[in-house]
């Protein structure tokens, strides 16, 4: 979600820039207006249009994961596929924050419509002016329209019943259902607060409003110089943030506007150019970028007629093949494509394991074993690299699947060493030992299946990791 609100972000400063630099000065209002509000609305939905297309899951993956699940595991699909989605589970800090004070923009836009529609019932007249309802309002120097209905302060009602262009300008309000426009505009400001451009497309809409009911007054017949003596005598403002206001801060550039004069043809050449621009970009971040799925190899140590490490009739072998298991129903999920090197209880000799992966080709490999100590307090995980040619990417590996793994041990180590799998494969790799059995917290822990199930977790988060930042570059 947070990728899809940067993208949303992103579009929108794109688009307003676009804006600026072609249609700021342009009189071609209603298009302007048809710009804004499509851009706003776009670059909401766009980023979420983005369909991946279906991957094809290998019978064998998918039935000996299933199998195991069923008959080796010994843990329930509940737990095991609960580990699995708890990455969607998890929400962010940053996204809290966003969403806290999106709400209380929510908020506020509420009670500001609230107080519109409490002054409308409250104060409302039973006489109309240009086919409008009036509202009287409290104070002074306000006037300004919301949807059929103009707001006018007792100094200014005069001026609204008298004087038939500004009566026509907030009836021009009325018809061409600015308030929606304003609405819109204020919801997307609680959900792109933080992005200054979404207020400056506010401002934009606003703004082009008056011009829009500006041209509207000269349409019904009201000369260009009477109407802008009318401007000039009664500059308004309004402290309402849903309303169309005839506004002081507005008055010298509308009336730039009203004299502006362009001819058609370059009117039309920036509507093309920024049109074309425009589909280039929405098509653009509508393109999610296909990485060629990475291919990992998970070797589960021992097996068969090896136990590995045993102790009190818990066996390394058994510990190992279940989180490789584990890791396997991961498959193809991100894009990543787990193989594993045997799915059952079953003896392998090394060159066997190496033959595999080496027909794989895969983007990395990574060996689970469970450490033993003379020493019952040595505790914690251990990872293992190469120092041959890819030393670093297996370093980096190493380190990214011992980052994640911190969740569940205490201690970690890191050290090269010259393991009959790691200098005989071209790719990164790694010997994960995941705990030692001769410790009681970690033969415990590793011990119970919820536990196997999330270190599984942390090793694919770990693998993530590393293929984002050494394989994608990001």
């Amino acid at each position: 979600m947070i990728k899809n609100l940067i993208l949303v972000n992103v579009i929108l400063a794109i688009s307003y820039l676009m804006y600026w630099c072609l249609l700021r000065r342009s009189t071609r209002y209603q298009f302007k207006r048809f710009y804004m509000l499509s851009v706003m609305f776009l670059a909401l939905i766009i980023p979420w249009l983005q369909f991946e297309g279906p991957i094809e899951v290998p019978v064998q993956t998918a039935s000996f994961v299933s199998n195991n699940i069923a008959e080796n595991l010994n843990v329930s699909q509940e737990v095991f596929y609960d580990s699995i989605s708890q990455e969607s589970r998890e929400t962010p800090l940053l996204l809290l924050i966003y969403l806290s004070i999106s709400i209380l923009f929510l908020i506020r836009f509420m009670l500001n419509l609230i107080k519109l529609v409490r002054k409308t019932v409250k104060f409302i007249l039973p006489i109309k002016v240009n086919g409008l309802n009036v509202v009287m309002l409290q104070g002074k120097g306000q006037l300004f329209s919301f949807f059929n209905f103009v707001f006018s302060s007792s100094d200014r009602f005069s001026s609204l019943y008298n004087s038939n262009a500004i009566s026509l300008h907030e009836r021009a309000h009325s018809r061409q259902l600015h308030s929606l426009d304003i609405i819109f505009s204020e919801l997307i400001i609680c959900i792109m607060w933080f992005n200054p451009f979404a207020w400056l497309f506010r401002k934009a809409i606003a703004d082009n409003h008056e011009y829009l009911a500006d041209q509207a007054v000269l349409d019904e017949g009201v000369s260009k110089e009477e109407y802008m003596q009318v401007m000039v005598d009664h500059q308004i403002s309004t402290n309402s943030p849903l309303a169309s206001a005839f506004s002081y801060l507005q008055t010298k550039k509308r009336i730039k506007m009203l004299n502006r004069k362009s001819k058609r043809s370059l009117e039309y050449f920036r509507i093309g150019v920024i049109v074309c621009m425009s589909v280039a970009v929405f098509s653009c971040s509508t393109v999610k970028i296909e990485h060629k799925p990475i291919v990992v190899v998970i070797d589960a140590g021992h097996g068969g007629k090896d136990p590995g490490c045993n102790v009190d009739e818990i066996n390394e072998k058994d510990i190992v093949l279940n989180i490789s298991n584990m890791l396997a129903a991961y498959s193809h999920k991100d894009n990543i494509e787990i193989r594993v090197t045997r799915h059952e209880d079953q003896f392998q000799e090394l060159h066997s394991r190496l033959d595999y992966i080496k027909k794989i080709e895969p983007d990395m490999f990574i060996s689970l074993h469970v450490n033993h100590a003379s020493n019952p307090e040595v505790s914690g995980a251990e990872a293992y690299y190469y120092s041959g040619p890819s030393e670093e990417r297996s370093m980096r590996l190493a380190e990214s699947l011992l980052s994640e793994l911190s969740d569940h041990t205490q201690d970690s180590k890191l050290a090269p060493a010259r393991f009959y799998l790691l200098k005989n494969t071209n790719c990164p790799g790694t010997i994960l030992e995941l705990g030692f059995l001769s410790n009681s917290g970690d033969r415990e822990f590793l011990n119970q299946s919820e536990n196997q199930a999330l270190v599984a977790q942390s090793i694919f988060e770990g693998i993530r990791k590393f293929r984002d930042q050494s394989l994608y570059g990001y």
